[in-house]
């Protein structure tokens, strides 16, 4: 399964898919950056796919993170927003209405955690 992430995210990072006024591009996934990562007995990261939605205008940013394996799996990914540091975030769930805060600093340096159960997946409006 790792050789389909990477399919996955090197393809992603190609298309950088335009959605109207906004651009789909592959959230930089923790496998990838040796400073955001998992753990050395947990690789379980490597079964998270991530992507990002931004608006041109900057007034609407969404990450999607989907655990493609029947196993739980739980990893840091980096966002790749340059404007993150120094404020709080919001983070909520689009599909089951769940509200996340997290440091700004947290998600620019180790990235967002996850922990998704078995073909979970998250759908959040970053604001």
């Amino acid at each position: 399964m790792p050789r389909v992430r990477q399919i996955f995210c090197a393809a992603m990072e190609t298309a950088s898919v335009k959605v109207g006024n906004a651009s789909w591009s592959s959230a930089t996934c923790s496998i990838v950056i040796p400073a955001v990562g998992g753990w050395p007995d947990n690789d379980t990261r490597r079964n998270l796919l991530a992507w990002s939605w931004s608006a041109t205008d900057g007034a609407g940013r969404h990450l999607v993170v989907v655990n493609f394996s029947a196993e739980p799996a739980q990893g840091r990914v980096g966002l790749g927003w340059t404007d993150l540091r120094g404020r709080s975030w919001t983070l909520t769930d689009l599909l089951d209405d769940r509200v996340f805060e997290r440091s700004g600093d947290e998600l620019a340096g180790q990235g967002l955690f996850v922990d998704l159960p078995p073909r979970g997946c998250h759908l959040l409006a970053v604001r």
